[in-house]
């Protein structure tokens, strides 16, 4: 007996039946609004001198970073489930790791600073 694929109420089938990659884009963006947020409280608690808003700036690029890696880590995946190809990717991984820990090493240069 072989399984029938799942389907959506247009009759389509679905591709990520579990919604991964949906719930992957969603997090990243929570991710970006909450660098966003702490942006803009770096730049509350900072000075007045635009040397002292420097690592907010990095912060909201990250955020950025991380919106525009969501959507199009969210089309690679489809993409790639859609022609039955390997999703994983090593520059994924690496811009991955850079929106990782830049957020971190920003916020420790404020703190210090």
């Amino acid at each position: 007996m072989s399984e029938q694929p799942v389907t959506g109420q247009s009759g389509d089938p679905i591709l990520d039946a579990g919604g991964q990659a949906e719930r992957t884009r969603l997090s990243w963006n929570r991710t970006g609004l909450a660098l966003a947020v702490n942006a803009a409280l770096l730049v509350h608690v900072g000075g007045g001198s635009l040397a002292e808003h420097v690592p907010a700036m990095l912060m909201l690029l990250v955020a950025l970073g991380c919106f525009l890696f969501a959507g199009r880590r969210y089309h690679t995946i489809n993409a790639a489930v859609r022609s039955d190809r390997a999703v994983a990717g090593i520059a994924h991984v690496r811009t991955l790791a850079l929106l990782s820990v830049v957020p971190a090493v920003i916020a420790l240069v404020a703190v210090l600073g």
